[in-house]
């Protein structure tokens, strides 16, 4: 199975400029953007959709259809839709979840989709869930394709004050000494998973994804929970038929809290005993430089990695993440990456995806040439 396209954008940048950030380790910050009321262009619906123009529709739902027109579907066979929205408590709509339940609908008529459709929310994981459900499908046979689509695009700015989970100072600095908490973002996009390999001398491949549940094994209903953590990632890289003592690097869920962070480590380090791995296993977070979109926070997370595979690349920390990182947490087990070299013409990574909710997902990527 296949990553066949992605398309990821935070709000009020481009496309390059947001894979450039996250690539090179520079922030944009849209959060702060947005509550000062910057001039941003609000977002049209595609003339693919003018036919669904009287409906009620919001930024979210506008960003949604976009993502579906900009990405590239194989031409032949059954192709599912599945859509998560962040936030869309915030939206001003009313009833039917801001009609978000009916986009895997609207999507699939103007697309002429035959393939199952489903609108999915599981707090910060619903992409990762989505994912295993796609890749569940696929692998069934019901499906060929399936096109993944979300958007974190409605926040109220007056709901979000310094707590346990925001960031005081205004920045993400996950597994850092500095770390007190996660900063919004806003973004959207999709992605296109298919049994059809894309053309291409370099080529990711998805070779798992596992979602899991904590029920109650966990300290209280919004702490994470470490077996879940770990159960997931050891069935999501037994699955795969790969060795995660051989990573070549794990982006984490990473919120910048201390608990969230402490917890996601220890996990990781669990799962790692049995590996014997020596040097110490490079990780990454992406909320560090685009903040936490919420349901969109996965999307990110793994098209991030789709892109430095490709580019044999670890992600890059940025210097002052470096310069704090937490050595008593990795216990020299695991370290921040800083855009070290992959040494090989083949490398996996994992994505980990947490919700509030109790729901965790590990992915295993693979980049393979021809």
């Amino acid at each position: 199975m296949w990553i066949y396209d992605s398309f990821f954008e935070v709000r009020g940048f481009t496309v390059e400029e947001t894979r450039d950030s996250l690539v090179a380790g520079r922030r944009l910050d849209s959060f702060t953007a947005y509550i000062e009321k910057s001039s941003v262009p609000d977002l049209e619906i595609p003339k693919e959709f003018a036919k669904f123009k009287s409906l009620p529709s919001d930024e979210n739902f506008k960003a949604i259809l976009r993502a579906a027109i900009l990405l590239t579907k194989p031409e032949k066979g059954r192709t599912g839709v599945f859509v998560a929205v962040g936030n869309s408590h915030a939206s001003k709509l009313g009833s039917r979840y801001a009609m978000y339940d009916m986009l895997p609908g609207i999507i699939s008529y103007v697309l002429d989709l035959k393939g199952p459709g489903a609108f999915l929310s599981s707090t910060c994981d619903s992409f990762g869930s989505m994912v295993t459900m796609a890749r569940a499908y696929i692998s069934s046979g019901l499906i060929d394709h399936a096109l993944l689509l979300t958007s974190n695009l409605m926040l109220e700015g007056s709901d979000f004050k310094p707590s346990a989970i925001l960031s005081s100072n205004g920045r993400c600095l996950p597994f850092t000494t500095l770390r007190d908490g996660s900063w919004p973002g806003l973004g959207a996009g999709g992605v296109v998973i298919s049994n059809s390999r894309p053309a291409g001398h370099g080529v990711v491949g998805l070779r798992s994804s596992v979602t899991f549940s904590a029920g109650r094994d966990r300290a209280s209903f919004t702490a994470p929970s470490i077996d879940a953590q770990q159960s997931a990632i050891e069935e999501a890289w037994g699955i795969a038929e790969r060795d995660l003592g051989r990573a070549s690097f794990i982006e984490c869920h990473a919120t910048g809290t201390k608990i969230g962070d402490s917890l996601e480590i220890e996990s990781l380090k669990r799962a790692l005993r049995r590996d014997h791995r020596i040097d110490p296993l490079l990780i990454s977070a992406s909320k560090e430089f685009i903040g936490h979109l919420d349901s969109a926070s996965g999307l990110a997370s793994l098209t991030r990695t789709y892109d430095h595979l490709l580019g044999m690349v670890a992600p890059k920390c940025s210097p002052k993440a470096k310069e704090n990182e937490d050595v008593e947490l990795m216990d020299g087990k695991v370290r921040l990456a800083f855009g070290e070299r992959l040494n090989s013409q083949e490398a996996t990574a994992g994505v980990t995806m947490n919700g509030i909710s109790g729901s965790t997902t590990h992915i295993v990527l693979e980049r393979e040439v021809l």
